[in-house]
């Protein structure tokens, strides 16, 4: 089960990295987590922002001001879904 999960988890993340390469957008590569940070020039992690890409992408994330000043440039998108290839494809569409 564990192992399956991992492998899940492995090819969710590669293929999102993948979209995220491919846009030229910068990110973090998760060590064990179910998530990525990610950072697109010119489109902050704010509130307004995560609301643009609900409404225009069909991809949700949580704003990165959410987690403080730091990281108010930045987006986090969960693993977890099985439309993760799909969120992925929809954002190299938007920022490609």
């Amino acid at each position: 089960y564990y192992e399956a999960v991992r492998a899940r988890l492995r090819e969710r993340t590669e293929a999102f990295t993948n979209a995220l390469d491919e846009i030229g957008a910068a990110y973090t590569e998760p060590e064990g987590a179910f998530y990525v940070m990610a950072r697109f020039d010119g489109f902050s992690g704010s509130f307004e922002n995560i609301e643009r890409l609900i409404d225009e992408a069909g991809v949700a994330g949580m704003p990165g001001e959410a987690f403080g000043e730091a990281r108010a440039d930045w987006i986090r998108f969960s693993l977890t879904s099985d439309r993760v290839g799909t969120a992925a494809e929809r954002l190299i569409t938007s920022f490609g």
